[in-house]
């Protein structure tokens, strides 16, 4: 029914109007319908937007040059609020720099950088995020014309009395249908023929928008196009490193690593040699991380891990046979991103850790149980594609409340890491000094990573 009551409006309006005016209303409508859509983190044009360009150029250069085009950028709602208001003001410069490279008057042309504002579809979904990652059109004209042609393309009466000059550009919602009989008197009672001589400069206008305070108190501002400054580099706001913290179920991830490790402190034990390295073992866990407000700023992070250690006979450490030990436990943790890409977080733990004894005359392996808790942050210090950055994690933990022989302890590593997509790669160190109730030793720990997020 409302459809129906808008083309019968449209149908009076274009009745009584001028023929120029008809046509330009009906130029600027279609133009108006087309759509450029982006590439997630991108305002690059593919090649179906620039066709899409084209017949909206083509469009343009039949219509009154009275009036201006504005071009409005848009994101979905992934990333920081304030990296998507750059990108949508990137994806709007884009698009208004190849309409001037194709000849439209640099005059005609406004900007505006809506960020993730007015979503035309969901944005829990791939297919929704990518009809928001958009630039709309909206025409204004600032003739007396008493029309005015809002950005969801519906044909609407304005008031009878002129505007004052700083609210022409101040963008405000699509006003609701008025009903019929209010939209058609005013523009019954005025006919007015376009007269391009009289008509205000659209440069005049966006200044004078710009220096009213009632517009300067707007979040969102119109911008004269200006391709000459330089755009900033593209940061990746809707990168997958986003994505894949900030999951509403929660994202959860297994790693593996295969490691070499070296104990020291063995001549205490009556070895003659400190210190003795280990064959090729593996350490893995599996975690689970999820967001505490909507902000996704603080979160919750739960992890279990475990790993099988082995060490071959040696008769210079009175290893007198192969040994092989297992080690397990959890940890919970509680953080926060103070940047989108930097985190710092508190963690506390509890398992068993290798230890070794004397067992006859050799070296035995062994584990015991304590609890540890510390502080650990991470960063992302290069986003190299939108699926792909470098970073690094670095962890303090202290040691205590030890069940058996174990008393305390310091642990302290480092992981180098690569993303791509969902998968990570990375190289990581750590060094753990545990104290017993007899003597002090070392546990130095190395290898490579790979982390599978789902």
């Amino acid at each position: 029914m409302r459809n129906r009551t808008f083309s019968l409006i449209l149908a009076a309006l274009l009745l009584i109007l001028p023929s120029g005016a008809q046509a330009d209303l009906s130029i600027a409508k279609e133009v108006e319908e087309q759509k450029v859509h982006f590439n997630s983190s991108e305002f690059q044009l593919s090649p179906d937007s620039k066709i899409i360009l084209d017949q909206a150029i083509s469009l343009l250069a039949r219509m009154n040059e009275s009036y201006s085009i504005k071009v409005m950028g848009f994101t979905d709602a992934k990333g920081p609020e304030e990296i998507n208001q750059d990108l949508s003001m990137q994806r709007a410069n884009t698009v208004a720099s190849y309409l001037i490279s194709k000849g439209i008057d640099r005059n005609r042309v406004l900007i505006q950088g809506l960020g993730r504002e007015s979503p035309v579809a969901t944005n829990d979904t791939d297919e929704g995020r990518q009809l928001n990652r958009r630039v709309e059109f909206k025409f204004i004209n600032p003739d007396t014309s008493n029309l005015q042609l809002t950005a969801s393309t519906q044909l609407v009466a304005a008031t009878t009395n002129a505007p004052k000059e700083e609210e022409i550009l101040v963008i405000t919602p699509a006003p609701e249908a008025p009903a019929p009989e209010k939209e058609q008197a005013p523009v019954a009672e005025s006919k007015p023929e376009i007269k391009k001589e009289a008509a205000p400069s659209p440069l005049q206008k966006e200044e004078v928008v710009e220096r009213s305070p009632a517009v300067l108190s707007e979040r969102r501002k119109d911008t004269m196009l200006a391709p000459e400054k330089k755009r900033k580099s593209p940061y990746y706001a809707d990168h997958i490193y986003e994505d894949r913290k900030r999951s509403e179920a929660g994202q959860t991830y297994v790693q593996l690593s295969p490691i070499l490790m070296t104990l020291d402190g063995l001549s205490g034990l009556g070895a003659g040699d400190d210190r003795a390295s280990s064959q090729i073992s593996f350490h893995g866990e599996a975690g689970w991380i999820s967001f505490l407000d909507e902000s996704f700023e603080s979160y919750v992070v739960a992890k279990g891990y475990g790993s099988f250690l082995r060490f071959g006979q040696d008769a210079a450490n009175n290893f007198g046979s192969k040994q092989k030990e297992y080690t397990f436990g959890g940890e919970l943790g509680i953080g926060r991103y103070f940047h989108p890409s930097v985190a710092l977080q508190v963690q506390a733990g509890y398992g068993s850790e290798l230890i070794y004894q004397t067992a006859g005359t050799g070296i035995e392996l062994d584990n015991d149980f304590i609890g540890h808790a510390g502080i650990s942050a991470e960063a992302v210090v290069w986003r190299f594609s939108k699926q792909g950055d470098i970073g690094f994690d670095v962890y303090l933990n202290y040691y205590d409340i030890g069940r058996g022989i174990l008393e305390s302890g310091t642990g302290y590593g480092m992981d180098v890491f690569v993303d791509y997509d969902f998968l990570r790669a990375g190289l990581g160190f750590s060094l753990l000094n545990l104290e017993t109730t007899t003597r002090d030793f070392n546990q130095w720990q190395f290898g490579p990573t790979f982390r599978l997020y789902f």
